[in-house]
């Protein structure tokens, strides 16, 4: 998400910064609800000092993006926009969905097993369209990196049981959110009714290979 954040800031000449998902940058891991708890309190400090922000969330980032800004509107009162992008209300048990329950199961039993080589079966799973060369550079990198099972097994127990419908609704009514969808996403069956503005081509990994094209589509829907 660094090169998404980069491209908006010099494009709406603001500052702004990732935050990482619950579990990963603080340095007390909690489970479940705990942990999104301990995730809120962090960030709406960090977003005390945005006059209006805009929330952007990728995934799971977008509906814990969606779930954290109905609240801030909702309790604080917060002047703010989310903007979301390969996700959905849910991740289970709704129409969007490619991922039964069966297929979840199996796929949290790979990363139980070995996290890097469930992590690789994610991203072979959503390459499709991607340059070959940058998706060997993504495993590598991936490989390298230092993994913690447990904090991946928490949020994918955290992802399965998350419904953030009530909050999508809620924002989508008072027009404060935009769905951003990808036409070749492995993860998200986009609904018919959506319309061309909201589509982008590639799959579920252009954030990471073409964070360009997304940030250009952020402005063209925000200021035209």
């Amino acid at each position: 998400m660094d090169a998404l954040a980069l491209h908006l800031s010099k494009t709406f000449d603001c500052p702004g910064e990732v935050i990482a998902l619950p579990g990963y940058e603080l340095t007390d891991t909690l489970a479940g609800e705990d942990a999104y708890a301990h995730w809120h309190e962090h960030v709406e400090v960090k977003l005390s000092s945005y006059k209006r922000p805009l929330l952007l969330g990728w995934s799971y980032g977008g509906m814990l993006a969606v779930r954290l800004g109905d609240e801030l509107v909702s309790t604080k009162s917060i002047d703010l926009k989310v903007v979301v992008f390969g996700t959905r209300p849910m991740f289970l048990d709704d129409p969007w969905t490619v991922f039964d329950h069966q297929v979840a199961k199996s796929f949290r039993a790979r990363v139980a097993a070995s996290p890097h080589k469930g992590l690789a079966y994610f991203v072979a799973l959503n390459s499709q369209e991607m340059d070959k060369s940058l998706v060997v550079s993504l495993k590598q990198d991936m490989q390298a990196s230092k993994v913690e099972k447990e904090v991946l097994l928490e949020s994918l127990d955290h992802l399965y049981e998350l419904d953030v419908s009530k909050s999508w609704s809620s924002l989508m009514e008072n027009q404060r959110l935009m769905a951003l969808y990808f036409k070749a996403d492995a993860l998200v069956r986009v609904p018919d009714e959506i319309e061309l503005i909201y589509q982008l081509k590639g799959g579920h990994l252009s954030p990471v290979f073409n964070s360009s094209e997304l940030s250009d589509r952020i402005e063209r829907l925000l200021i035209g």
